[in-house]
């Protein structure tokens, strides 16, 4: 694990998931808040995410900021 960069989730990345999740739902989109949570640290942090979650393809229709990495799949 010591290859993982550990990125804080203070203050300001509560507040951008809260109106993340505002976003979401007056879209009409639901999805798991620890999945927002991610994808909230994800655009806060500038990251590309790798995940093979739907979900975040969801997110990432609403939020163009998501970068959802399209890699191989295992």
């Amino acid at each position: 694990m010591d290859c993982f960069v550990r990125l804080p989730i203070d203050e300001k990345v509560w507040n951008d998931l809260g109106r993340i999740l505002r976003t979401l739902r007056s879209r009409g989109l639901a999805v798991p808040f620890a999945d927002a949570l991610i994808a909230t640290v994800a655009m806060g942090g500038g990251l590309l995410l790798w995940t093979y979650d739907a979900h975040f393809v969801v997110i990432a229709s609403a939020l163009p900021d998501l970068r959802l990495f399209d890699g191989p799949r295992i």
